[in-house]
């Protein structure tokens, strides 16, 4: 809508919806690459983060989220990890399953669980970001 309020995301452009009055954001895969710069620009407009991920060690060294346990197939620590939230932000990765050339449902299962858990809690605005298999070469 507004093109200055795109901004240079690691060589991605990603849109940034300003107008989403935002107070909390959940992000799901947290603790990947992508996630990590996902937490670090939504502490950096003010909005509170849950870091939602699988392995909450992985996020003792980063500062500033709430870090909430989830599993894609235990629909009470999906909930838990949106309670609360005005928006939801799929991160998650195949952890290099996809790249090593195995199949994973990660995608898909995680944004149908999160869908599901979204909609108990009345959450309306979800955001997935992918790049799994991008730089598949089909020679």
């Amino acid at each position: 809508r507004r093109p200055e309020t795109m901004k240079d995301f690691k060589g991605v452009k990603v849109f940034l919806i300003y107008y989403w009055k935002m107070v909390q954001v959940t992000v799901f895969g947290a603790n990947g690459h992508s996630g990590q710069e996902i937490c670090k620009y939504c502490i950096g407009k003010g909005w509170s983060v849950i870091a939602a991920v699988r392995r909450p060690e992985t996020m003792k060294d980063f500062k500033g989220v709430e870090v909430r346990k989830i599993r894609f197939d235990d629909s009470v620590s999906m909930e838990n990890a949106v309670k609360g939230s005005d928006a939801v932000v799929m991160a998650t990765g195949s952890g290099g399953i996809v790249a090593a050339g195995k199949y994973t449902t990660v995608y898909s299962d995680g944004v149908r669980s999160a869908r599901r858990a979204m909609e108990a809690q009345g959450i309306k605005r979800l955001l997935v970001l992918s790049a799994g298999g991008v730089d598949y070469d089909k020679k």
